[in-house]
């Protein structure tokens, strides 16, 4: 049996954390689920440590600094952003697609509360419904076998597939006959 993150095998928690600390800021290649879903849920249990370690040593009234889910925040910020991409790779989408949708979703939220046009509901729903996009990509299946940003971080082998312009033929059973 293979250990837990080689080839074959989706990664555990401690692989996750262990494999986006040492791609800091490597966006080439492909990320797993597992591994972009462990590292996400690193990155909210540490949110909920900092939290609460800021609220007990800096109090919670209002204007009380944060200062630990501030450095919090910029440790993983590139790591996040560099397996968001990988994982996107992993479904053959470029790493531009998140950065697009990102744009997309904080334009309409500027869209919502500076223009006050009773819209905010329809303003609310794309930007859900956008959400639910991204989340969808974040769980779709990788590519099986390699693709156009690298191998399967799982191992598998593509599904074999006909070469093109190649033509069946059949030998002949037995030599013709000689000519009389």
């Amino acid at each position: 049996m293979m250990p837990a993150g080689s080839k074959g095998d989706a990664m555990d928690f401690g692989t996750a954390i262990a494999t986006c600390f040492r791609k800091y800021v490597t966006i080439k290649g492909r990320a797993s689920r597992s591994e972009y879903w462990w590292f996400a849920l690193f990155g909210l249990l540490l949110q909920l440590c900092t939290t609460i370690l800021d609220r007990a040593l800096m109090g919670t009234e209002e204007g009380a600094g944060k200062p630990f889910t501030a450095i919090q925040g910029i440790v993983l910020f590139l790591p996040s952003l560099a397996v968001m991409v990988r994982r996107f790779h992993d479904i053959n989408f470029s790493g531009w697609v998140p950065l697009g949708m990102a744009v997309f979703g904080i334009l309409l939220a500027v869209a919502a509360t500076a223009f006050d046009l009773g819209l905010n509901l329809l303003f609310f729903s794309l930007l859900t419904l956008l959400l639910i996009v991204y989340i969808y990509f974040l769980c779709t299946s990788g590519d099986r076998g390699d693709n156009r940003f690298g191998p399967d971080p799982l191992g598998h082998f593509a599904p074999a597939t006909p070469q093109s312009g190649a033509q069946e033929t059949s030998a002949p059973t037995e030599p013709p006959a000689p000519a009389n």
